[in-house]
């Protein structure tokens, strides 16, 4: 040894632990599921059974093929974690972490529906999927459709008038016809059009509530004007000119595509010539009866002349035979005096 130094020495005993001596191992442990053991805090799951907590059955080598779609060869569409043959989606991004994919296969966006003024599918449904899933009284790919025909209802309690469609809430006329309008009721083409409409335009000159004029006018909205004229209209304009029950002219112009009327406030009425009415309808009475009386004067005469010409045909086809009437006597008669000699001649 070196001068100054003491010399030691360590002795170091090494002994191998092949076995943990674990507490609290358990058999069929809830912990895991009643599908494994509990082995030093771990689960050693039964023949048929694996996960870290035994909870998934079969086998393992099929498990990611239990989370494809058979659309995608990707596990979960590659927005999820494939559990026991099942899909754990994850959150569409950081921002929000509880915006999540959803579907079988995470295959499903439930966020990116037609969004109207910032609110998803109208506020008036759901998202799912990509689509909307409208609430009760909505339609269409955004949900922004009534179901309520309501509006439609045409003046004969008809949807559309029959001529047509109630599309989100509105009518849609159909395109092979003439009819047009709010409910289709308005034809400017049709026969008789302003007589159907007289009744609306009589009713609000006649009357003060115009709130009893829904019945007949439906949704046309109608203004009482001074006057309205018959030119210058426009091609969605049609001019009326009806005769009413008074016997008075009524006067309006009727716009089809708006469903509007514009009223005349004044009437034109008829002057009424009581002499000509009376003096026509006597002149006919008396015509009807000349006329009734030619035509029996003309069947009477026919009549009798079948009459005469059977009797003389029946006259020339009779043979009677001829003999003295046992009753006659001749005017004249003849008496031989007994007395009386006639002169004879001198010879």
């Amino acid at each position: 040894s070196r001068f100054g130094t003491r010399e030691e020495t360590l002795k170091v005993e090494i002994e191998g632990v092949c076995s943990c001596e674990c507490a609290g191992n358990e058999k069929k442990s809830p912990q895991c599921n009643q599908n494994g053991d509990l082995e030093c805090g771990l689960c050693s799951c039964a023949s048929g059974y694996y996960g870290d907590k035994c909870q998934c059955s079969g086998d393992s080598d099929d498990e990611e093929e239990l989370c494809k779609s058979p659309k995608s060869s990707e596990v979960c569409s590659g927005r999820g974690t494939c559990k026991c043959g099942r899909c754990q989606c994850i959150a569409m991004g950081s921002t929000d972490p509880t915006k999540i994919y959803s579907g079988m296969f995470c295959e499903c966006d439930d966020y990116t529906c037609i969004n109207i003024d910032g609110r998803m599918c109208s506020g008036n449904g759901a998202c799912k999927c990509g689509e909307c899933q409208c609430f009760p009284g909505f339609s269409g790919a955004d949900c922004s459709c009534t179901t309520n025909t309501s509006n439609c209802i045409s003046t004969n309690k008809q949807i559309c008038n029959g001529k047509g469609t109630c599309q989100c809430g509105s009518c849609a006329c159909d395109i092979d016809n003439r009819y047009k309008g709010i409910t289709c009721e308005d034809c400017p083409t049709c026969p008789g059009m302003c007589e159907q409409m007289i009744e609306c335009a009589s009713c609000h000159l006649n009357l003060k509530d115009k709130s009893s004029c829904s019945s007949l006018c439906g949704s046309k909205v109608v203004d009482i004007v001074d006057t309205v004229y018959d030119s210058n209209l426009s091609a969605e304009e049609n001019y009326c000119k009806v005769i009413g029950e008074d016997s008075c002219y009524v006067m309006f112009i009727f716009n089809f595509k708006h469903s509007t009327m514009k009223v005349q406030r004044t009437k034109e009425c008829v002057k009424i010539n009581y002499p000509l009415i009376i003096g026509t309808a006597v002149g006919g009475v008396l015509l009807a009866g000349l006329l009734v009386l030619l035509v029996w004067k003309v069947v009477v005469t026919l009549h009798d002349k079948r009459e005469y010409q059977a009797f003389e045909t029946e006259k020339a086809n009779a043979r009677w035979n001829t003999s003295i009437n046992p009753l006659y006597q001749q005017a004249v008669s003849k008496y031989n005096n007994p007395t009386f000699r006639p002169k004879q001649a001198k010879t």
